[in-house]
């Protein structure tokens, strides 16, 4: 049991324990202190451990002094791991991070490299859980190479499974899916690592094609994921993906799906905070307010024992809280809990800043460690070249290659800096976007919440006009957050998104059907918010006015670059057309929104009927 790692422990199996095992602590104590000794105890603090015993957390402080005492590195650091996990467990990270740090040295020391890779990898676990991303992606990166020489192919699998974590976390998914390919890549070439390995990725490449909107591979890696062959099978892994995948089917209301993948859930072990949460949306989604509110308030109570500040789980169940009370009277609570709700949020933004300026605070101390060490490298050498004049020559070259190495060296590490705190920049501008567009479904789900209590059918059609536009924003938003290019939008899949909203909203009794025929176009946002807005307009239109009686009729949208200087984008239907001569429909207002639209963006609108009403904008490039 000399070098023995903990994660080689927590495989092992053990029967109970006894009264035998009370009395082998006992006689152990009695002993001279040995080497024997120190091996014998740590061997009956991981029965304890294992069999969850109370006395377990005063056994590993035993036996730590035993190995202090005996200045012996092997059992030092194995303590020092098993304090981690304790640190990690309780959400304190970073001190986490500090203990496996004092491991990872005394493994060094003992010549256990096993034990050390190990150590180096669960560090990355905790400083990504710590929310300090590039710290620990870095890192990670620097810690393959090692890892490859060794030819340490556990601690790669297990490194590459806690980057493509740390990408997913931070919204980074071009990243994960890079990190998770790899890993793939590198279990083929090891078929005997297997079942274990090959079902976790599939559950991570699951969650990065549903993050991405690739929902049909999404289910397929998922339902892979849940095979088991040769017998094989990790509860956790299996408990992760049902929930995930339950959250995909709650996404796309396939309720009967949700169920069951929750239910298979719940027979795996312990239920998480985001077990509750998964299941009070599905309670909501089939009227089971009363439930819900009990079920949420539940998740909330064990997201606060779990001690770990996560924003957004948070904002999540306030968000559902409030849902619940706005579906009754109880107005005065659903303020209180939206008031809650954005609480949570500011919250997670502030951690996420605390998070990125720990994370510069740190590479800075690095840094002026290294400048430190430096001034006195060229101290030293300047007082050599003053005592022996001999080899003032050679001095002074030593001393001008030394301040070029330092001077490349710190323009690395600027670099670095900057890249840094770009990818820090870009996710935080993301993180804002994915905001907004959760406060705007929130609105417009106060508006279709408005519009089931009204009778007046004015009021409701202006309550849906209102809601497809707010939507149509919000859909704009999230382009951004999911998309690649922070500064543009894609808008063939925009145009095609937004005529699904349209028709889930107004429910059209006709066999109406919209098309989006143009090629892949992108547009900054600046063109593509009044352009997004003047589209849901005219279809609106469209659907509301242009096949009354028909029984049938098909709306077209394109948009294309005429030329390098202009824009067209045209909006034709075959409708009954449009009578010039009468008066707008409606209020009007939808008509002045396109003008007032189409001026901000320096256009020209035309209608015409040809067939239907055909309506082109020319905009500039």
């Amino acid at each position: 049991m000399k070098y023995i790692t903990l994660f080689l422990v927590i495989i092992y199996s053990t029967t109970g324990l006894t009264a035998q095992s009370l009395e082998k602590i006992d006689s152990l104590r009695q002993l001279p202190l040995n080497a024997e000794k120190v091996d014998a105890f740590f061997s009956a603090t991981i029965d304890f451990l294992i069999a969850g015993r109370p006395e377990a957390d005063a056994l590993v402080l035993e036996g730590l002094e035993m190995a202090r005492e005996l200045d012996d590195p092997v059992y030092l650091g194995q303590y020092h791991v098993i304090l981690s996990i304790a640190a990690f467990n309780e959400g304190r990270f970073r001190d986490s991070d500090s203990l496996l740090g004092v491991a990872g040295a005394q493994s060094l020391l003992a010549g256990d490299s096993v034990n050390y890779n190990y150590v180096q990898v669960q560090r990355i676990s905790s400083l990504i859980y710590a929310g300090l991303y590039g710290t620990a992606m870095q890192r990670g990166i620097n810690l393959i190479p090692e890892l490859e020489s060794q030819r340490d192919t556990g601690s790669l699998m297990e490194l590459r499974m806690r980057l493509t974590e740390g990408a997913i976390l931070s919204n980074d998914f071009e990243r994960a899916l890079t990190y998770v390919e790899s890993a793939f890549a590198h279990v083929a070439t090891y078929p005997h690592y297997g079942p274990y390995y090959l079902n976790n990725l599939r559950m991570l490449r699951g969650v990065i094609m549903a993050r991405t909107g690739r929902e049909a591979a999404a289910l397929d890696l998922y339902a892979a994921a849940l095979v088991h062959k040769d017998g094989a099978s990790d509860v956790q892994n299996d408990y992760t993906t049902y929930l995930r995948r339950a959250e995909l089917y709650l996404e796309r209301d396939d309720l009967g799906a949700v169920r069951r993948d929750l239910d298979s859930a719940r027979v795996l072990g312990d239920l998480t905070h985001d077990y509750w949460l998964i299941d009070a949306a599905w309670l909501q989604k089939n009227g089971r307010f009363g439930e819900a509110r009990g079920v949420l308030h539940r998740a909330l109570a064990m997201l606060r024992d779990e001690g770990v500040n996560n924003g957004d789980a948070e904002s999540s169940i306030y968000r559902l809280l409030q849902y619940d009370d706005l579906s009754g009277p109880q107005y005065d609570t659903a303020a209180h809990y939206g008031k809650l709700m954005v609480a949570a949020l500011d919250s997670t933004i502030r951690q996420t800043n605390a998070a990125t300026v720990l994370d510069l605070e740190t590479q800075y101390e690095t840094r002026e460690k290294d400048r430190r060490i430096a001034t006195q490298d060229t101290a030293l050498t300047a007082q050599r070249r003053t005592q022996n004049l001999t080899y003032g020559i050679l001095g002074l070259a030593a001393l001008a290659l030394v301040g070029l190495f330092f001077g490349l060296r710190k323009n690395r590490r600027k670099n670095a800096l900057l890249a840094v705190q770009n990818d820090r920049n870009e996710l935080l501008l993301k993180e804002i976007h994915h905001r907004v567009k959760n406060n705007l479904e929130t609105v417009s789900s106060l508006l279709e919440l408005q519009s089931a209590s009204l009778t007046d059918e004015h009021a409701v059609s202006a309550m849906r006009a209102g809601q497809s536009r707010v939507r149509s924003m919000g859909l704009l938003h999230q382009k951004l957050y999911q998309g690649e290019n922070l500064a543009a939008i894609e808008m063939k899949d925009y145009f095609t998104n937004l005529a699904e909203s349209l028709e889930e909203t107004y429910e059209p009794d006709d066999d109406i059907l919209i098309t989006v025929a143009m090629e892949p176009l992108e547009m900054d946002v600046d063109t593509a918010v009044p352009l997004g807005l003047i589209v849901n307009e005219l279809l609106t239109n469209a659907l509301k006015y242009a096949f009354v009686g028909a029984g049938a009729g098909a709306v077209t949208v394109g948009l294309s670059r005429v030329n390098t200087n202009e824009y067209r984008l045209t909006v034709r239907d075959d409708g009954v057309g449009k009578d010039f001569a009468a008066g707008p429909q409606g209020t009007g207002f939808g008509s002045r929104l396109v003008e007032l639209l189409t001026r901000q963006i320096g256009g020209a609108l035309t209608e015409v009927n040809d067939g239907g009403l055909r309506t082109e904008l020319r905009f500039a490039a």
